[in-house]
């Protein structure tokens, strides 16, 4: 018996490999084709799989061709491909193997003298491709074998260690479908300022602020602009492969609601551009009547409110949301299979430069707006007048640089029975200068109380909250007795107040 020479027989192999066929790569010729997220899956996406075959045959010579789907499904029948380029090379019928895998022959003219065909292109026709997950990109892998069975089970998705029987070159894998949402919706957020610098304090709006560049009052002041719906560029598809529109995803009719105070006590009129808002019986919302978000959103728009004068404006943030059930076929909380079609709560997203004349909200959450107080808030809960050797004081300190001025306001009590009222002497206008410390040195000169003296007493200050302190002191003028309680800011209290 002859044994061969190991060298003799790898030259031999190369030559082979050489003369016979894998000169160059397979590459799959499809691009990642995105589709619409909003597409309501399951969904038949449309797309042809193409690629450049990689390898050279010989004359009446027949190879199996195979594609496999990662994260969809093929159809159960499928047109045998068609292949272009040397003219030399004949696809057979497909087999579907399972729900992803297709393989097929590939032979070659019989009789003629076979030129290059590894940069023939092999189509599958329009594929009605099943996907499932919104998450998942779908991959493609394509090789070529020289057996049925290697090619129905198709591991061209695997290196070539691990799929030896796939002839060299023919292999590729390359993603071929993915998801992204179609669609934006922005608002631009605004921040307006009711002010303590008139009396009462709080019941109108800083001068300048919100949007609107008035003097100063009781508005209309914007706190959101140009809620916008678009399109995401680049051409995104529906599942027939034409690209889609708003209008192929969105209805003709939506809803707006927003959260926040809409108090009567303040509140004159609260407006959005597209609808008549109606106010929910707690007041802490409103909702528009029905409108047309394609139309609507896609022009100036505008969300405002106007004061009253009478009530204080609170500090507080706006939060919006557009209710909207999808058209037929589409879905907006990305849910598979059925109940992906239900009516969603779109939340927009903040952009604040669609407009120049911007006053930037300073919390994430007011996406439809927010109102801020200027100056601080100093409350004691409980303010009370004992009498006798008892004094109840307050003492307001200034660490800034500038005089401040401030005003008290006051409520009675009302408990088991027993109640007050409670009002602060004229005039109730005080200035604590830079540096120093005004003291209340006997509250009983300043409030008047009818029925028991207890109460809340709130010094409003018009000034940087980190400028102002407060202490409510209780003193006991025989015992010579201290007691003191720092007063609390309510805008701030769930960090401990001052």
């Amino acid at each position: 018996m002859k044994f061969i020479n190991k060298k003799v027989l790898a030259v031999a192999v190369l030559g082979a490999l050489a003369s016979g066929n894998a000169l160059a790569d397979a590459e799959i010729q499809t691009t990642n084709t995105v589709y619409a997220k909003e597409i309501a899956l399951p969904a038949a996406l449309t797309l042809p799989v193409a690629w450049k075959l990689g390898y050279n045959f010989n004359t009446n010579e027949t190879r199996y061709a195979c594609v496999r789907l990662s994260g969809a499904a093929l159809p159960p029948t499928i047109a045998s491909p068609t292949i272009t380029g040397s003219g030399d090379l004949t696809a057979g019928v497909v087999n579907v193997v399972g729900n992803n895998v297709a393989f097929f022959t590939i032979s070659s003219d019989p009789t003629a003298t076979i030129g290059g065909t590894s940069t023939d292109i092999v189509t599958m026709p329009a594929l009605s491709i099943t996907a499932n997950d919104y998450n998942t990109t779908v991959t493609a892998s394509v090789g070529l074998y020289d057996n049925p069975a290697a090619a129905g089970a198709c591991n061209a998705d695997k290196p070539a260690a691990q799929d030896p029987q796939r002839i060299p070159g023919s292999g590729d894998s390359k993603p071929l479908i993915s998801f992204k949402q179609a669609y934006t919706l922005k608002i631009d957020s605004h921040k307006a300022v009711s002010t303590v610098s008139v009396d009462p304090s709080y019941t109108t709006f800083a001068a300048g602020s919100g949007l609107n560049a008035f003097a100063g009052g009781l508005g209309p002041v914007t706190l959101a602009s140009n809620a916008t719906l678009a399109l995401v560029p680049g051409g995104i598809l529906k599942a027939d492969g034409t690209p889609i529109a708003l209008a192929d995803i969105f209805p003709t009719a939506a809803t707006l609601k927003i959260d926040g105070n809409f108090n009567s006590d303040w509140l004159d009129s609260a407006v959005f551009t597209g609808a008549a808002l109606t106010t929910a019986g707690d007041e802490e919302s409103v909702t528009s009547a029905a409108f047309d978000p394609l139309t609507v959103l896609t022009a100036p728009n505008s969300f405002t409110v106007e004061a009253n004068g009478d009530g204080e404006i609170p500090s507080g943030i706006y939060q919006a949301s557009m209710r909207v059930t999808p058209n037929t076929g589409y879905t907006l909380n990305y849910v598979v299979g059925p109940g992906s079609g239900a009516a969603v709560d779109l939340v927009p997203g903040i952009e604040e430069t669609l407009i120049t004349a911007d006053t930037s909200v300073s919390d994430n959450a007011a996406n439809a707006g927010q109102i801020d107080q200027d100056g601080v808030k100093l409350m004691t809960p409980l303010v009370q007048l004992a009498g006798g050797n008892w004094l109840a004081r307050l003492a307001i300190s200034n660490t800034g640089t500038k005089d401040r001025t401030f005003s008290l306001k006051v409520q009675g009590f009302d408990s088991e029975g027993e109640s007050s009222t409670v009002t602060v002497n004229e005039p109730n206008s005080f200035v604590v200068k830079a540096g120093t410390t005004y003291v209340f040195d006997n509250l009983a000169n300043t409030l008047t109380f009818t029925g028991r003296p207890r109460g809340t007493v709130t010094a409003i200050v018009n000034a940087p909250a980190e400028d102002i302190k407060g202490v409510y002191q209780l003193v006991n003028t025989a015992a010579n007795t201290i007691s003191n309680i720092n007063m609390i800011n309510p805008s701030n209290a769930a960090a401990g107040g001052h």
